[in-house]
């Protein structure tokens, strides 16, 4: 819609304006008080554009905004359709659309009410004018002498028809103009929002890197009322793999979050292989950076397009081998097979094993594991555990859990409370301690030994 009313629009516009010009030359050539009296008129129909404009703006704005409201809504009430029948929510669901739906209604209302008084005004306008041109020209054309011929007086409300005609034009490609306008900004808006993390102008790519991870003093927060981390300070070495354990809020996703620079400290510095990594390109740092998560996205196309997202390039070869490497060879003769929209095709854990998959196939540095394997059956767990030590070769590993068992093997176990680490060591170190890892896992233990 954009298109067409920048490519054909500016042609009408351009047109009319020239046609306005000449009949406005004509019609002083004829007399210079019937073109005065027309050339007056065009200055009011401006002033109406102009309100007019503000109003069909504001309301159309509004609109744009609800409409983006509405759909939101909708859509998460689709994906949550479940949860709504099932705490019996869908009358309360109901009226929030229907309130919605109402704003909706008025402001779009509002703006077709104003856009539809629009091209009548303008033409209302250009009658009161022709009108003006027939009595005063009347009146010079009965005048003893006449002032002027009845033949020119025609042909004067000729040209001032001929005049009016385009500014109509003008004014209905004004009037598309404002509902373009008003849809251009709410996009145009989310472009020029600005960047929170980008790159620095002197900033250079990563060539490779080891692996090694450095928090220096680190401070973070979502706002300065709680800091989540306050002078924190880590060394992971490179190929070292470490878990974070603690409760939910206490900064772990943060840590991991900070590492693949989706957030940056607010204080402090963050080190790859000894270098701040603000001083180089995000792109050559998250081409280091693997990342499954406790919920996988997949795209819609086959899994063969799934596990090579991050490495377009990659053969059949690498995909058959990467798929051997985390335990999933029986994807192999499904690798033409679609997976629908966000995977609908796929149980949790296929879709989990293709993550890993298309984590590990370019290769990376540092691997962020958070929460990956606690949202599938404990079957296909036990196969992915298998396969993680094959996968942390070689690569720095941060691993999220809550399932403690899972992280038995890993080099390192932090137990994160408030931001801070309050315990750091393997898994039978911390046990010998008897401190809040050795409570966490016998208390976890217990409750799977009850479950079971």
């Amino acid at each position: 819609r954009v298109a067409e009313v920048i490519s054909w629009g500016l042609l009408e516009a351009f047109w009319g304006i020239s046609m306005i010009s000449f009949c406005l030359i004509v019609l002083f050539f004829y007399s210079w008080k019937l073109g005065l009296i027309v050339a007056l008129t065009i200055p009011f129909m401006l002033l109406i554009s102009v309100k007019i404009r503000m109003l069909v703006l504001h309301y159309s704005r509004d609109s744009r905004k609800i409409n983006s409201e509405l759909t939101a809504a909708f859509s998460e009430h689709i994906n949550g359709i479940v949860v709504n029948k099932s705490t019996a929510q869908e009358a309360r669901v109901s009226k929030e659309f229907q309130v919605l739906s109402g704003r909706m209604q008025g402001a779009s209302y509002r703006a077709a009410y104003y856009t539809s008084m629009y091209i009548p005004l303008v033409i209302l306008t250009g009658s009161f004018a022709a009108a003006f041109v027939v009595y005063f020209g009347g009146s010079m054309a009965l005048a003893v002498p006449a002032i002027i011929t009845v033949g020119t007086l025609v042909a004067a409300l000729d040209y001032a028809n001929k005049i009016f005609i385009p500014i109509v034009d003008i004014s209905m490609f004004y009037a598309r103009a404002q509902g373009s306008l008003s849809a251009g900004e709410r996009i145009f808006s989310l472009i020029d929002e600005p960047l929170d993390i980008k790159d620095a102008d002197s900033a250079t790519d990563f060539d490779s890197i080891k692996g090694a991870i450095q928090f220096e003093q680190v401070d973070f927060y979502y706002n300065k009322e709680q800091a989540i981390l306050k002078d924190f300070n880590l060394t992971i070495k490179a190929g070292e793999s470490i878990a974070l354990v603690g409760a939910t809020g206490e900064g772990k996703s943060t840590i991991a979050n900070l590492i693949a620079r989706f957030y940056e400290p607010k204080a402090g510095h963050l080190k790859i292989d000894g270098i701040d990594y603000k001083t180089k390109t995000l792109k050559s740092l998250r081409k280091q950076l693997g990342m499954v998560l406790q919920t996988p996205h997949l795209f819609m196309g086959s899994i063969r397009d799934n596990i090579r997202y991050a490495k377009k390039e990659a053969t059949d070869a690498e995909i058959i081998a990467t798929l051997g490497l985390v335990g999933a060879n029986h994807f192999v003769a499904r690798l033409d097979e679609e997976v629908g929209e966000e995977g609908e095709n796929l149980s949790m854990g296929e879709k989990q094993l293709i993550s890993f998959a298309r984590a590990i196939l370019p290769n990376p540095k540092i691997l962020i594991m958070d929460e990956a394997t606690s949202s599938i059956d404990t079957i296909t767990e036990a196969k992915i555990q298998k396969s993680i030590q094959q996968m942390l070769e070689n690569r720095t590993a941060i691993i999220i859990a809550h399932r403690l068992s899972t992280i038995k093997n890993c080099d390192r176990i932090l137990v994160i409370q408030k931001g801070n680490i309050i315990e750091d060591g393997s898994h039978s170190i911390l046990m010998q301690k008897k401190g809040t890892y050795y409570n966490l896992y016998t208390k976890q233990l217990r409750a799977e030994k009850v479950l079971e």
